[in-house]
């Protein structure tokens, strides 16, 4: 079973008593999203990080290709 599945699944099975107190008190978490500044609508924040994603150096082909 996937997690999405699973977590889709949790408020049934808190009903039924099948999950635990603390599974029928949790909220689940939400992304960070930010607005649009032209519509308003909320998306996700995603980050690439800079560990190695970024971390090219003096590579003149690695530069060129980030």
């Amino acid at each position: 079973m996937r997690r999405r599945t699973l977590l889709h699944l949790l408020p049934a099975l808190s009903a039924v008593g099948a999950v635990g107190t603390y599974a029928q008190n949790a909220a689940l978490p939400q992304p960070a999203s930010k607005p649009i500044p032209s519509s308003g609508e909320q998306i996700p924040v995603v980050g690439l990080g800079s560990w190695i994603t970024f971390n090219v150096g003096n590579d003149r082909p690695a530069r060129a290709l980030r």
